[in-house]
């Protein structure tokens, strides 16, 4: 069976790859093996969850990094049956990171409340391995 390939270069976001793109081209291959040829910065951590997703769900899904990938690109690679990287290719796996936004004026006591919850929120998914 011939496998198909799938090129995602650039960001995945809301303004570049997102999961309906994904979802278009893995719907057209359905039952086909797919080469997912990715040079990613990488970008959305939700985008890249659910294309993880979709790849596991398509089954025959294979990602080859090529250039320099890093980010929410290597979080959607993990849905892949198979993950390849090319030996002139750069991969950075990082921790998550999202956008924190307040709406609206703050008191000092306030500030330091929302410190604490954050703080509190951080330690909460610290993920510690059993040594």
């Amino acid at each position: 069976m011939k496998r198909e390939t799938i090129h995602i270069n650039g960001i995945l976001d809301e303004w570049g790859w997102q999961r309906s793109n994904i979802q278009y081209y893995l719907n057209k291959l359905k039952g086909s093996p797919v080469l997912c040829i990715v040079n990613s910065l990488g970008g959305s951590v939700n985008e890249g969850l659910a294309i993880s997703k979709l790849f596991e769900e398509h089954g025959d899904v294979t990602v080859r990094f090529i250039g320099c990938s890093a980010s929410a690109a290597t979080w959607m690679a993990y849905g892949a049956k198979r993950i390849e990287i090319a030996d002139d290719a750069f991969l950075l796996v990082h921790k998550c990171s999202n956008l924190v936004s307040i709406y609206r004026s703050m008191k000092v006591d306030d500030i330091d409340k929302a410190i604490k919850i954050i703080r509190n929120t951080a330690e909460e998914s610290e993920v510690v391995p059993n040594l």
